[in-house]
Parts: structure tokens; sequence; C-alpha cells
């Protein structure tokens, strides 16, 4: 199943959590099925993703299935997160990585 919301993308068979004052920015993807690349005949691969309190998905970033995005994270545009994203942090690139602890003011 899947929706698509003011130019985000969420492909859900498995349960997307996601908490209070969040911002999902302009074409997100939220992908909670993959393939396993490991088999010769990709079988199919899901998990969940949580997005806690707060988080903020710049433009075109993606989550993969079993992340979660711990509170107030903040994933760069254009970036993959495939781990769990640390509480206050803010991560850039492919693969995400953590480039600065985020102060809320």
């Amino acid at each position: 199943m899947e929706t698509i919301v003011a130019y985000h993308k969420v492909h859900y068979l498995e349960p997307v959590t996601i908490g209070n004052n969040c911002c999902i920015s302009q074409g997100s993807l939220l992908l909670t099925g993959s393939h396993d690349a490991m088999r010769s005949t990709f079988d199919y691969t899901s998990g969940p993703i949580v997005l806690e309190d707060g988080v903020w998905l710049g433009a075109k970033s993606i989550v993969t299935s079993g992340v979660v995005c711990g509170s107030h994270s903040v994933l760069g545009a254009g970036s993959v997160g495939d781990k769990n994203l640390d509480s206050n942090t803010m991560y850039k690139g492919n693969p995400a990585l953590p480039v600065l602890k985020r102060t809320i003011r």
C-alpha cells in the first residue's frame, strides 16, 4: 500500500510512526520494504520506520526500513538514513553521517 501526500511518498507494508511536530519536506521517501541483495532470489525484506517527536527530514531525503529517527534529529536534503539517527543530531550524506549536535533554542 502506498500514500502520496504533498510530494512525499510513504511505502508502508510495515508500520510508519510519525511523532508530534515533525517536518517531512518535499520529495522525501519513507520506504518500509526492500530486497535482500545477497540472495539470488532477492527475497523481500521489511521493517517499520519511526520518526520520534520533532524530526525534520530534508527535501528528497530517504529513510529505509527498520530505522528509528530519534527525537529532534535532522536528516539533510538528499541524504539517506539507513541506520538509526541519534536524538538532537544532524545528519547528511549517503549513507547519512552525523555532522553536528542540534541545540534547540
